[in-house]
């Protein structure tokens, strides 16, 4: 069994020598991307967390549109690493050979992170939330794992990656149809599909009693 504490001293040390410009091979940080995504390890996505939310921030700071998108730049680093775990986890990290694939993505998701809030600043829709869809707006904490058994019983009950991303746009981020289908264009082709799917994933997640008190309980 692998010592995750241990392989997440080894990633920061990693990850630290290369911030101070020495060229290292990160075998150990993609082997932490790993647990933390293919294999859903908690502790590891946590070390994730620990050691790349300084690089994630960085990133926030140098986006041309950060000014303009007048939020803090916390809600962006959350946002990003949060967009980056619902994409990649489970066999959708298989993708992935070598640790700079995997940061060019996550660099990808501060920009979506970002580009996303803006447009709804632009648009005067960023306070606009669906009456259906309100129960299943979890909001992620920090460390972006307390409030996973919610998401843990979801994905339970949508089983299908593709499923999971389009629940987590639509609920979490709410996302509408059309920016789904701008945000996911490999998964959606129209919002026709969205809206069919959406309605059949409501019904499923409505009528589950244990999700149903997971979400009870995160509210008090």
């Amino acid at each position: 069994m692998t010592d995750i504490s241990a392989l997440a001293a080894r990633c920061a040390e990693e990850q630290s020598r290369y911030a101070e410009g020495i060229n290292v091979h990160s075998h150990d940080c993609f082997d932490l991307f790993r647990h933390a995504l293919q294999e859903q390890n908690s502790a590891a996505f946590n070390a994730i967390y620990r050691t790349y939310e300084p690089q994630v921030r960085r990133w926030v700071y140098q986006h041309s549109h950060y000014p303009a998108a007048q939020e803090e730049a916390d809600h962006f680093v959350q946002q990003s690493l949060t967009k980056f775990y619902f994409a990649l986890r489970g066999r959708d990290f298989d993708r992935f050979e070598h640790i700079s694939q995997v940061m060019q993505y996550l660099k990808l998701c501060v920009h979506s992170a970002i580009m996303q809030y803006w447009r709804k600043t632009q648009s005067r829709r960023m306070h606009q939330v669906d009456d259906e869809s309100s129960l299943l707006n979890v909001a992620v904490s920090p460390n972006l794992l307390t409030p996973l058994a919610a998401w843990e019983r979801i994905a339970t009950l949508l089983p299908e990656a593709r499923d999971q991303r389009l629940a987590h746009a639509a609920f979490a981020q709410g996302l509408k149809p059309s920016e789904i289908v701008e945000e996911f264009p490999d998964d959606w082709e129209d919002v026709q599909q969205i809206y069919s799917k959406l309605y059949r994933i409501r019904r499923v997640l409505r009528d589950d009693e244990e999700l149903r008190t997971i979400l009870s309980v995160s509210e008090r």
